[in-house]
Protein backbone atom coordinates (compact mmCIF):
# COMPACT_ATOMS: atom_id res chain seq x y z
CA UNK A 1 0.00 0.00 0.00
CA UNK A 2 1.45 3.57 -0.69
CA UNK A 3 -0.65 6.46 0.41
CA UNK A 4 -1.47 9.61 -1.46
CA UNK A 5 -1.53 11.97 1.26
CA UNK A 6 0.00 12.97 4.67
CA UNK A 7 -2.04 14.70 7.28
CA UNK A 8 -0.12 16.35 9.81
CA UNK A 9 -1.83 17.18 13.41
CA UNK A 10 -0.02 19.65 15.27
CA UNK A 11 -0.23 19.45 19.21
CA UNK A 12 -2.22 22.01 21.48
CA UNK A 13 -1.13 25.02 21.57
CA UNK A 14 1.11 24.47 18.81
CA UNK A 15 1.55 25.28 14.85
CA UNK A 16 1.82 23.93 11.25
CA UNK A 17 5.09 25.75 11.28
CA UNK A 18 6.87 23.69 14.25
CA UNK A 19 9.56 21.64 13.79
CA UNK A 20 8.06 18.38 13.35
CA UNK A 21 5.36 19.47 11.08
CA UNK A 22 7.98 21.10 9.41
CA UNK A 23 10.32 17.79 8.98
CA UNK A 24 7.57 16.10 8.14
CA UNK A 25 6.75 18.86 5.39
CA UNK A 26 10.02 18.55 4.20
CA UNK A 27 10.51 15.01 4.12
CA UNK A 28 7.37 14.24 1.83
CA UNK A 29 8.28 17.41 -0.68
CA UNK A 30 11.58 15.02 -0.78
CA UNK A 31 10.03 11.97 -2.46
CA UNK A 32 9.76 10.42 -5.44
CA UNK A 33 6.04 10.25 -4.99
CA UNK A 34 4.99 13.60 -3.91
CA UNK A 35 1.99 13.04 -1.63
CA UNK A 36 0.05 16.06 -0.87
CA UNK A 37 1.06 17.21 2.83
CA UNK A 38 -2.11 19.17 4.60
CA UNK A 39 -1.00 20.32 7.81
CA UNK A 40 -4.13 22.24 9.31
CA UNK A 41 -3.93 25.21 12.27
CA UNK A 42 -6.32 23.47 14.76
CA UNK A 43 -7.97 25.82 17.46
CA UNK A 44 -6.97 25.19 20.72
CA UNK A 45 -11.02 24.36 21.41
CA UNK A 46 -10.98 20.48 21.42
CA UNK A 47 -14.27 20.34 19.29
CA UNK A 48 -13.44 22.85 16.89
CA UNK A 49 -9.92 21.22 16.58
CA UNK A 50 -11.80 18.05 15.79
CA UNK A 51 -13.65 20.13 13.43
CA UNK A 52 -10.89 21.55 11.38
CA UNK A 53 -8.84 17.93 11.78
CA UNK A 54 -12.10 16.00 10.19
CA UNK A 55 -13.08 18.75 7.68
CA UNK A 56 -8.88 18.36 6.44
CA UNK A 57 -8.89 14.76 6.10
CA UNK A 58 -12.52 14.74 4.32
CA UNK A 59 -10.85 17.04 1.52
CA UNK A 60 -8.31 14.58 0.67
CA UNK A 61 -8.97 12.04 -2.45
CA UNK A 62 -7.38 8.75 -1.81
CA UNK A 63 -5.72 6.35 1.10
CA UNK A 64 -3.79 9.13 3.94
CA UNK A 65 -1.11 8.59 6.52
CA UNK A 66 -2.64 10.56 9.22
CA UNK A 67 0.39 11.94 11.52
CA UNK A 68 -0.56 13.26 15.61
CA UNK A 69 1.71 14.98 18.06
CA UNK A 70 0.41 14.79 21.36
CA UNK A 71 -3.16 16.61 21.14
CA UNK A 72 -2.79 15.65 17.62
CA UNK A 73 -2.54 12.45 18.40
CA UNK A 74 -5.54 11.94 20.23
CA UNK A 75 -7.52 13.81 17.59
CA UNK A 76 -6.19 11.14 14.86
CA UNK A 77 -6.93 8.96 16.92
CA UNK A 78 -10.75 10.30 17.15
CA UNK A 79 -10.56 10.43 13.75
CA UNK A 80 -9.81 6.80 13.30
CA UNK A 81 -13.49 5.76 15.30
CA UNK A 82 -14.92 7.97 12.36
CA UNK A 83 -13.07 7.33 9.17
CA UNK A 84 -11.04 4.48 7.17
CA UNK A 85 -7.74 5.60 7.95
CA UNK A 86 -5.24 3.61 6.11
CA UNK A 87 -2.49 4.47 8.86
CA UNK A 88 -1.73 6.35 11.55
CA UNK A 89 1.47 7.73 13.11
CA UNK A 90 1.44 9.07 16.58
CA UNK A 91 3.87 11.03 18.27
CA UNK A 92 3.34 11.12 21.85
CA UNK A 93 -0.13 11.21 21.34
CA UNK A 94 -2.19 12.52 24.56
CA UNK A 95 -4.88 9.54 26.20
CA UNK A 96 -7.40 10.93 27.63
CA UNK A 97 -6.49 14.04 27.91
CA UNK A 98 -9.54 15.50 29.67
CA UNK A 99 -7.33 14.78 32.62
CA UNK A 100 -4.47 17.44 31.93
CA UNK A 101 -7.60 19.84 30.71
CA UNK A 102 -9.34 19.77 34.17
CA UNK A 103 -5.71 20.80 35.97
CA UNK A 104 -5.01 23.47 33.25
CA UNK A 105 -8.79 25.56 33.30
CA UNK A 106 -8.15 29.45 33.53
CA UNK A 107 -4.54 29.15 32.88
CA UNK A 108 -2.84 31.40 30.59
CA UNK A 109 -0.99 29.66 27.60
CA UNK A 110 1.63 31.09 25.16
CA UNK A 111 2.09 29.73 22.23
CA UNK A 112 6.12 28.88 21.41
CA UNK A 113 5.27 28.84 17.62
CA UNK A 114 3.13 32.22 17.06
CA UNK A 115 3.21 33.87 20.51
CA UNK A 116 -0.65 34.10 20.83
CA UNK A 117 -2.09 33.93 24.27
CA UNK A 118 -4.88 31.93 25.44
CA UNK A 119 -6.56 30.51 28.47
CA UNK A 120 -8.07 26.96 28.49
CA UNK A 121 -11.86 27.25 29.31
CA UNK A 122 -13.97 25.06 31.60
CA UNK A 123 -15.97 23.29 28.55
CA UNK A 124 -12.57 21.83 26.92
CA UNK A 125 -13.19 19.15 29.59
CA UNK A 126 -16.54 18.77 28.44
CA UNK A 127 -15.36 18.55 24.77
CA UNK A 128 -12.93 16.30 25.51
CA UNK A 129 -15.18 14.18 27.54
CA UNK A 130 -17.50 13.94 24.24
CA UNK A 131 -14.76 13.21 22.28
CA UNK A 132 -12.70 10.66 24.02
CA UNK A 133 -12.50 7.26 22.14
CA UNK A 134 -12.02 3.90 23.23
CA UNK A 135 -9.07 1.72 22.78
CA UNK A 136 -8.61 1.52 18.83
CA UNK A 137 -9.85 -1.58 17.32
CA UNK A 138 -7.42 -2.11 14.56
CA UNK A 139 -4.21 -1.49 16.37
CA UNK A 140 -2.01 -2.57 13.45
CA UNK A 141 -3.19 0.69 11.44
CA UNK A 142 -0.85 2.57 14.16
CA UNK A 143 2.72 3.47 14.53
CA UNK A 144 3.35 4.71 18.13
CA UNK A 145 6.59 6.83 18.68
CA UNK A 146 7.35 7.78 22.17
CA UNK A 147 9.68 9.40 24.38
CA UNK A 148 10.76 7.11 27.21
CA UNK A 149 10.82 10.47 29.60
CA UNK A 150 8.56 12.46 28.61
CA UNK A 151 7.91 14.93 30.61
CA UNK A 152 4.04 15.92 29.81
CA UNK A 153 2.34 12.84 29.49
CA UNK A 154 3.27 8.87 30.86
CA UNK A 155 4.63 6.91 27.85
CA UNK A 156 3.46 4.00 30.25
CA UNK A 157 -0.53 5.28 29.58
CA UNK A 158 0.31 4.67 25.59
CA UNK A 159 1.45 1.40 25.70
CA UNK A 160 -1.48 0.73 27.41
CA UNK A 161 -3.85 2.44 25.36
CA UNK A 162 -2.62 1.23 22.01
CA UNK A 163 -1.88 -2.31 22.56
CA UNK A 164 -1.41 -4.34 19.58
CA UNK A 165 -0.15 -1.61 18.15
CA UNK A 166 3.46 -0.93 16.12
CA UNK A 167 4.99 1.01 19.36
CA UNK A 168 8.72 2.18 19.72
CA UNK A 169 9.71 3.66 22.61
CA UNK A 170 12.71 6.00 22.83
CA UNK A 171 14.79 5.80 25.83
CA UNK A 172 15.78 9.30 27.53
CA UNK A 173 13.74 10.79 25.06
CA UNK A 174 11.30 13.81 25.94
CA UNK A 175 7.81 15.37 24.98
CA UNK A 176 9.46 17.05 21.81
CA UNK A 177 10.80 13.60 20.70
CA UNK A 178 14.14 14.92 19.69
CA UNK A 179 14.57 11.58 17.62
CA UNK A 180 11.49 12.18 15.17
CA UNK A 181 13.84 13.02 12.37
CA UNK A 182 15.34 9.29 12.15
CA UNK A 183 12.10 8.08 13.10
CA UNK A 184 9.87 9.67 10.08
CA UNK A 185 11.61 7.65 7.15
CA UNK A 186 10.60 4.40 8.96
CA UNK A 187 7.14 6.03 9.17
CA UNK A 188 6.70 6.85 5.38
CA UNK A 189 8.13 3.43 4.42
CA UNK A 190 5.46 1.67 6.24
CA UNK A 191 3.33 4.52 4.38
CA UNK A 192 4.40 3.03 1.55
CA UNK A 193 6.48 6.59 0.14
CA UNK A 194 10.05 5.13 0.62
CA UNK A 195 11.38 1.84 -1.25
Amino acid sequence: MSVDNVLYLHGFNSHPDSPKARQTCDACARLASRPRFVAPVLPNRPADAFAVALEAFDSLKGPTLVIGSSMGGFLATCLAERRRIALLGLINPAVHPVRLARGMVDVEQVNPITGARSRVEPCYVDQLLELDPPRPREPSRFTVLLGGCDEVLDHREALRFYRGARVLVVPGDNHALGAYPRLLPGLLARAGLIG
